[in-house]
């Protein structure tokens, strides 16, 4: 099913800035690519082309018959602060919620686009088989946005080859696993401790950098930066 729309990015997207070319790039975490084009279908009526001369990307409005360099579709906010699942989910659910949507019966072809959105979200959350509880929190504000029964969910959860005994040790997982890595890299051991929110976040690189850059706020809480400090 075709998710993403003129406003939400599909589930698994997410759109960053790129301050060398002041470029705004796209991150699908499913795949674990990354692309300068626009995952989001255009309107209808319209088409994409490049110009041969300039390789810039022009948009032409067939309705109108009329063509444009500007992109059709509404911006996207890009997300600089963190790839983690909870962010990637979280910014899913307010594009989706930011768009209007139909009303509908549960039986209704706009109920399954529900939940098949919901499915791909939930297939997102759980890509790397943990699941925490502000994950889980919100999949749950989701299931009843979405007027998505239990039933409905544990369909869900066994077309995805899980079952809730799996996701409670997901969740455990999760929770052991909590911060023991880098919330900027993703990759290695947290070394140093922000002041004055106590949040020990930053590996001793992307500490530096984040010092280099005279970053001012905490990349976990957003809480302002009195100091950065190593703890070991």
């Amino acid at each position: 099913a075709q998710l993403s729309n003129v406003h939400t990015l599909p589930p698994g997207w997410e759109a960053r800035y790129e301050p060398k070319t002041n470029r705004i790039y796209f991150v699908d975490h499913m795949r674990k690519v990354t692309s300068w084009e626009d995952p989001r279908p255009l309107p209808a009526g319209w088409e994409a082309r490049t110009d041969n001369k300039s390789t810039r990307v022009y948009f032409i409005d067939h309705n109108t018959r009329v063509t444009t360099w500007h992109d059709p579709r509404v911006p996207i906010k890009p997300i600089s602060t963190t790839n983690s699942a909870y962010t990637q989910l979280q910014t899913a659910f307010q594009n989706r919620e930011q768009t209007p949507q139909p009303a509908h019966s549960p039986n209704s072809s706009q109920h399954q686009a529900d939940l098949d959105w919901y499915r791909d979200a939930m297939k997102m959350a759980l890509a790397d088989k943990k699941l925490t509880s502000d994950e889980d929190s919100l999949l749950a504000a989701m299931r009843k946005k979405l007027n998505i029964s239990e039933q409905e969910h544990q369909s869900v959860l066994q077309g995805l080859g899980w079952t809730e005994a799996e996701i409670k040790q997901a969740t455990v997982a999760a929770s052991s696993a909590n911060s023991k890595e880098c919330v900027i890299c993703l990759d290695k051991p947290p070394t140093h401790i922000i002041l004055d929110c106590m949040h020990m976040c930053l590996c001793e690189g992307c500490a530096e950098e984040y010092r280099a850059h005279g970053k001012q706020t905490c990349p976990e809480c957003r809480a302002p930066i009195k100091k950065i400090s190593k703890t070991y």
